[in-house]
């Protein structure tokens, strides 16, 4: 790595001072790479430059974005505290970090890359470093989501969202949304994300929605008692059911490979053309969680030892019978 660090440099910085559009969204992806590869974390000539990729100004060529946002994952994907590790080259600009991710989640075009920026930042950088933006983030995303029409958003938003809850837990995420109003969450849960959850495609999204509604369903105690929310428990519940009995709509068509980068032109200028081998392939992030009847089982049980009421054993037992689970 370090050969090659050496060598391509100075041609990649080149490039990119003399602004060659045209090679631009190369030389991201094929940063992003040995990034991913590096085994000493973020090195120099990557911390040299990583202030530089946080400038707005790299975003308007809208080619550059899958590219950008790919080298941006590699920097948040490197343990430790040391000077090479995420946490002390990204961290302490998680501010201008996540003013990329707000332009990008305000245009259709790039949408969808914010939010897989998003599911990565909170995969990997601790939460009490984003905790005081959290109710800004969360005020972004559902203004986006009122914004815009059609389903294609709803079905970006949703597994994103519900990935966050089972990633930090359902209370900072809920106190979020209840701090832009009161009952909003509940109106969420109801309009937005139970009538549409059986519906998203993909292995790892559909995972991402079961581990969420379970950390939801099991872990909200203060949450589940409040009439509001007590009110739309039961349809959490039987969303759960339908979310394990149904099947992707997309599993026979659904190419894994793509990760959405792949050949979009945007206009003669810019486009981008993914490179085969410098992209990540998509990862659990939930590996020692497997989702199957078990966990919804364990979840719904916690949430009748928590809160009495809302749902009871036999219910329980009616609901996961009714979508062909065994109990």
């Amino acid at each position: 790595m370090t050969h090659f660090q050496n060598s391509l440099f100075p041609v990649f910085q080149q490039i990119l001072a003399l602004q060659i559009t045209e090679f631009m969204p190369y030389v991201f992806q094929i940063m992003a790479q040995l990034l991913h590869l590096e085994p000493n974390g973020i090195t120099v000539p990557f911390r040299k430059m990583f202030q530089m990729l946080l400038h707005p100004a790299q975003y308007e060529l809208k080619g550059n974005v899958p590219a950008l946002v790919e080298l941006l994952k590699a920097y948040m994907g490197k343990p430790g505290t040391g000077p090479e590790s995420t946490l002390a080259v990204v961290v302490p600009h998680l501010q201008a970090v996540l003013g990329v991710w707000q332009k990008l989640c305000c245009s259709k075009a790039t949408e969808m890359h914010a939010l897989n920026m998003l599911e990565v930042i909170v995969n990997s950088v601790p939460l009490n470093a984003y905790a005081p933006m959290l109710g800004q983030i969360m005020g972004i995303l559902i203004q986006r989501l009122l914004k815009v029409k059609g389903m294609r958003f709803k079905y970006l938003f949703i597994p994103t969202f519900l990935f966050m809850i089972g990633k930090i837990g359902s209370a900072p995420v809920i106190t979020s949304v209840e701090g832009l109003k009161n009952g909003m969450f509940a109106t969420l849960l109801s309009q937005v994300l139970l009538p549409n959850v059986a519906k998203i495609p993909g292995t790892h999204e559909r995972k991402n929605c079961l581990v969420g509604l379970c950390s939801l369903a099991g872990q909200s105690e203060q949450h589940m008692r409040s009439p509001t929310f007590k009110s739309v428990a039961v349809d959490v519940v039987k969303c759960l059911a339908s979310l394990v009995s149904s099947k992707d709509p997309c599993a026979k068509v659904k190419d894994e490979e793509d990760d959405g980068t792949a050949e979009i032109a945007y206009n003669s200028n810019s486009g981008f053309s993914r490179l085969s081998f410098a992209t990540s392939k998509k990862s659990d992030p939930f590996p020692n969680i497997k989702a199957d009847s078990a966990l919804i089982t364990q979840s719904l049980m916690r949430l009748n030892q928590l809160v009495p009421g809302v749902i009871d054993a036999s219910g329980v037992r009616d609901i996961l019978r009714g979508a062909g689970m065994q109990v």
